[in-house]
């Protein structure tokens, strides 16, 4: 104690000494050091006080948030509850595209107990699923996690099949089954490079699909779930629950049955041109823009975009390089195959762009309908410009030279139009301008702004080295058949709920009156009256007055394999003629053979696609009907042999008995069926007997009345299709609805095509 007392005087002494400065110079240093330890070591806890308080609030107040979601993850699970895409329907309601439930197969590698466990799980699922087995068991070896995917999309079956194997082998605990939902298209590859197709994720990559995919998407919901460590549920409840929110159904212009008719000719034109590049065909409602068909040949199917059709594969598989070049070349393909070229290639419209010049001319009083013009070879600026025909038009009216499609007569029009005033039209008829559909990867017009040399205004006139989308072509010559108003092409009428209630209608007015209604009912009925002895004589349809152009351009920027320029081969047109609903274009891009004229190749199509087209949209026949196939069959069915006989003979026909009985029990053709004069009917009276087949014999390149005759003699009716009484001499077989050397049944009526091979453009 007194020790200790003594201590403490010494240090009081000291530290007196130290205040008034008597300490020592040795002393006075080392207290000085203890005491600047003592600050050192009071500041150094200062500063992690500090440090540790700084540290504390940015937990709880700046990344509370982040800190706390990873908190949640430890002792939770998260599920998506994935959105339902909106449904596409046609304009008649008819669903287009659509979702179908399918399974996702998935495991957790956290819950496998064992390795052996694992090697079952993986050799199971990759013969079941078709998987590879390395693949999975990666996947399986990811022990930290709980959601490992094998595979997607799993229909019914092999669902089932999955179900089945994790019952058996008891491995409900790592190895789940979770319902979802793909992308279904009915129809297949209707319309395909229009509607377009989703990914895996259910995101909208093409077409409509993709336009309107914020539209169709919606929100996907998802719901958490507590556990513990272990994987299991927390003892008290921990739910958290947030609804999907669907996309919403879109009702589209399109008309499924308009659409099927035009897919069907654009596939028989491929087969029978056999272009290097592809068919097309819109229609379109002049009235409104509203899009009916839009066809492009060839095509995909929707619920398996990534595989290629045909050609394309044909062109793979002789594809030289290496794997990687090969995989590239694919995807370019594929790329080619889903593209709507109506919207997003150019083209030179050629002579059916002749409206739009003779529309110009008449609306600004450059020239009368009257007004002559002579065809001659026309030398601008070092070239020679000549007419397509093999015979020279000699003097004729605008109107005739319209018919005619004369070059030289245009390039005179278009000079005397003159550059500034042609050019103003080419704007106001939409050629500079977005057509403002709804639909993505539009290319523009590829034209000079000017002022335009002589030499670009004369070829410009009948429609060549400027290149426009088929859409903004098709848009520009309707205004002409729409009283001169020019709408917006468009592709959705509008959006539905779930009880098919409107809740958003898409409007698109008019944009302009380009031209009076007096220009295009002149117009209209010049090219109506070209239909029945003009140059567009292949594009008539049988009961109907139809306005029509023809054209034949030039790819000129395009060699051929054979070495010359290849032709894009189209045809425009308008009906009815006498009051304008439709419009439709047809084109085939690059036929190969002796035949490319638009004439030839497109106005066919056309006739083919509207002569089906018409009737379904309720449109009255009112031109009158040529004498071919005017005869129909009643029903002989239970008359007596000798008095149907009697009667099929009175109505020019021939009639086939077979058989030995008094009774008609059937006859071929059926009743209500069309039959040329001079055909000839079955008659069956005795069910032990059959009607004989008949091989179809070929009549391509055959007169009308050699087409009879041969179709007739091989005991087969024959329905005339192209039929013109003003130059029914020219008319040729085309085509032929059963080909030649099959076998059908005595009677059968076979549809055979005419045209007029004359036709030069």
């Amino acid at each position: 104690m007194s020790r200790l007392k003594n201590n403490n005087n010494k240090k009081r002494e000291t530290s007196l000494k130290l205040f008034k400065g008597e300490l020592g110079p040795a002393e006075t240093t080392t207290k000085r050091s203890i005491i600047n330890r003592g600050r050192a070591v009071t500041v150094l806890m200062i500063v992690l006080l500090v440090g540790l308080i700084g540290q504390l609030a940015n937990l709880m107040l700046v990344d509370s948030k982040n800190y706390k979601q990873q908190a949640l993850s430890q002792y939770t699970s998260e599920y998506t509850i994935p959105a339902a895409r909106g449904v596409i329907y046609d304009r008649n309601m008819n669903v287009l595209a659509e979702n179908i439930t399918v399974e996702t197969c998935f495991i957790s590698p956290a819950d496998i107990e064992s390795e052996t466990e694992r090697v079952a799980i993986c050799s199971g699922l990759s013969q079941i699923l078709d998987v590879p087995y390395d693949e999975i068991y990666q996947r399986a070896l990811k022990t930290t996690s709980r959601y490992q995917v094998i595979k997607k999309e799993l229909n019914a079956e092999i669902a089932d099949m999955v179900r089945t194997f994790v019952l058996a082998n008891e491995l409900s605990h790592c190895v789940y089954l979770r319902e979802s939902t793909k992308r279904y298209y009915p129809y297949g590859s209707l319309a395909a490079n229009l509607i377009g197709f989703t990914g895996s994720d259910g995101q909208g990559l093409a077409g409509l699909e993709a336009y309107y995919d914020s539209v169709l998407s919606g929100t996907d919901g998802r719901v958490v779930i507590g556990r513990d460590g272990n994987g299991d549920e927390l003892p008290f409840k921990y739910e958290s629950y947030i609804d999907a929110v669907d996309g919403t159904d879109i009702v589209l212009t399109i008309d499924i049955y308009i659409q099927s008719v035009v897919q069907k000719y654009c596939e028989q034109a491929y087969y029978e041109y056999d272009p290097n590049e592809k068919v097309m065909c819109t229609i379109m409602d002049v009235t409104n823009g509203e899009v009916l068909a839009l066809g492009v040949y060839p095509t995909y199917d929707l619920n398996d975009p990534y595989t290629l059709d045909s050609d394309s594969q044909a062109l793979l598989d002789a594809y030289v390089g290496t794997g990687e070049q090969v995989s590239s070349y694919k995807t370019e393909l594929l790329n080619k195959m889903w593209r709507n070229k109506f919207v997003s290639d150019t083209y030179e419209p050629g002579s059916t762009f002749k409206i739009v010049t003779t529309a110009i001319a008449l609306e600004e009083g450059v020239s009368t309908v009257d007004d002559t013009y002579f065809c001659q070879t026309m030398h601008i600026a070092n070239y020679d410009i000549r007419c397509h025909s093999h015979v020279s038009h000699g003097e004729q009216s605008l109107a005739t030279a319209l018919q005619n499609s004369c070059n030289p007569a245009f390039v005179q029009l278009g000079l005397k139009i003159g550059s500034p005033l042609f050019l103003k039209y080419f704007g106001e008829f939409g050629y500079t301008e977005s057509t403002g559909a709804d639909i993505g990867g539009q290319a523009s017009t590829i034209y000079d702004s000017g002022p335009l040399p002589d030499i670009s205004l004369a070829v410009y006139s009948f429609g060549q080295t400027f290149k426009v989308t088929p859409l903004a072509h098709l848009r520009a010559v309707s205004a002409v058949a729409n009283d001169g108003y020019l709408v917006t092409p468009h592709f959705v009428k509008s959006q539905i709920d779930d009880d098919r209630t409107i809740i958003k209608s898409y409007e698109y007015p008019e944009t302009r009156q380009v031209i009076s209604s007096t220009v295009s009912e002149q117009i209209m009925s010049i090219l109506a009256e070209a239909t029945t002895s003009g140059s567009t004589v292949n594009a008539r349809v049988e009961g109907y007055n139809v306005a029509a152009k023809t054209g034949t351009s030039q790819k000129r920027d395009v060699v051929s394999e054979e070495g010359f320029e290849p032709y894009v081969s189209s045809c425009v047109a308008f009906a009815p003629a006498e009051a304008p609903q439709i419009s439709i274009l047809f084109a085939v891009d690059e036929p190969t053979g002796d035949k490319y004229y638009g004439g030839v190749v497109a106005a066919p199509y056309v006739s083919k696609v509207l002569s089906e087209v018409l009737p379904y949209m309720g449109f009255e026949k009112t031109a009158v009907s040529s004498d071919y196939n005017n005869i129909k069959l009643i029903d002989y069915r239970g008359a007596k042999l000798s008095d149907a006989i009697l009667d099929i003979e009175n109505r020019g026909l021939n009639v086939r008995v077979v058989g030995n009985g008094n009774t008609v029990i059937s006859q071929f053709p059926k009743y209500n069926t069309m039959v040329n004069k001079d055909g000839v009917v079955v008659l069956v009276t005795d069910e032990s007997e059959q009607a004989r087949d008949c091989v179809v014999p070929d009549v391509s390149n055959c007169t009308i009345s050699e087409a009879i005759k041969r179709l007739t003699n091989a005991g087969l009716n024959i329905s005339v299709i192209g039929y013109s009484k003003e130059n029914s001499d020219k008319l040729r077989a085309s085509t032929q609805s059963h080909t030649a050397g099959t076998y059908v049944t005595a009677g059968t009526v076979v549809e055979v095509t005419f045209i007029d091979p004359s036709v030069t453009d």
